[in-house]
């Protein structure tokens, strides 16, 4: 059995941007909003849009015109296993499980942040009509005052670049560590 590059790592270095739901834009057609999805356990993936799909040698023999042997080449998957190229799957593996981590860590942050968000809406929505005494308006100023936060880091993970949210989850590591 041929042991195959990550699909994430080669759709990275093909320009294919993957959000953290695994959808994208598929490359074979002119897709405007993502109907494309990876499924990392079986490491395939699949378009919705024109019905295309496969695996990593799937997805280069379509956008480059290829054959399988030629597919299996344009990867460098097509030659002797070597001392060097065991490690080279070693570290290829290695880097995938980081980068498995790392999407993990995004998703339960902006799940984390989404939960907090619902709360603080729920808190603020309640509280509009109830004229109560001075001590508990503070409490409540100061819990509501976390929303335009909140929503800057939940953008940051929808809509910034990997740099952005890799300082974002960076950051809230590190917070956590220092006690905020």
């Amino acid at each position: 059995m041929i042991e195959k590059p990550d699909l994430l790592t080669v759709m990275e270095r093909e320009g294919i941007n993957v959000d953290l739901h695994g959808r994208f834009l598929c490359p074979l057609h002119g897709d405007t909003n993502p109907s494309g999805k990876i499924y990392h356990e079986k490491a395939r993936w699949k378009c919705y849009g024109c019905n295309a799909g496969g695996d990593v040698v799937d997805l280069v023999r379509l956008l480059h015109g290829l054959t399988y042997r030629e597919a299996l080449r344009h990867l460098g998957i097509d030659g002797p296993r070597t001392t060097d190229s065991l490690r080279q799957e070693r570290e290829a593996k290695a880097a995938r499980e980081r980068r498995r981590r790392y999407r993990e860590n995004l998703r339960v942050l902006s799940n984390k942040l989404s939960d907090r968000l619902r709360e603080l809406y729920r808190l603020r929505d309640s509280w509009k009509d109830y004229d109560v005494d001075e001590e508990t308006r503070a409490t409540w100023a100061e819990e509501i005052q976390d929303i335009p936060k909140i929503e800057w880091k939940l953008d940051i993970l929808i809509h910034g670049t990997e740099e952005e949210r890799f300082q974002l989850l960076k950051d809230t590591v590190n917070g956590r560590k220092k006690g905020f």
